[in-house]
């Protein structure tokens, strides 16, 4: 091939790279409800989230292992999520529970987000550095990640 040609296709397919990394901070791409902040993942600390939301850990539930804080949602499908962090360590977000209006939006949060179930009526999606697993529950869309040392990993 032309030399002029890798040099025109290389820094384009460098530019494409660094597009597609930084579309989203997020581990697991588009899997998550688009009420959710997009700075919001898996394996952040109670700290940042604190900081990034402007909580307190006095505004959350102490639940023995974990902490759990609830936050309302202003939206037509949707009415509140519910975060869970791990206690110990530097105490990561391993679960959120996207609470819906009724099982009809949830069903369409779900099959939109995840698609068909591939793990029985569950979902387990694969990816570094979490495998995260998600299932339906009354009017609930829960997804945890499993994280060493967490709920869900033990």
């Amino acid at each position: 091939m032309n030399l002029n040609i890798y040099k025109t296709l290389l820094p384009l397919a460098l530019l494409a790279l660094l597009t597609s990394s930084c579309a989203s901070t997020r581990s697991y791409g588009k899997k998550y409800p688009e009420q959710l902040h997009k700075e919001v993942d898996f394996n952040m600390s109670l700290a940042d989230f604190n900081s990034l939301k402007g909580t307190q850990t006095s505004d959350m539930k102490d639940d023995s292992f974990r902490w759990v804080y609830l936050e309302s949602i202003e939206d037509e499908k949707m009415t509140d999520i519910v975060y869970y962090f791990d206690k110990d360590g530097d105490q990561p977000l391993y679960e959120m529970i996207f609470i819906y209006k009724d099982t009809v939006a949830r069903n369409e949060a779900a099959d939109k987000l995840l698609g068909a179930p591939n793990d029985g009526e569950e979902w387990r999606i694969v990816q570094e550095p979490y495998t995260l697993t998600a299932w339906k529950y009354k009017n609930k869309l829960v997804m945890a990640a499993l994280i060493p040392n967490t709920e869900w990993d033990e």
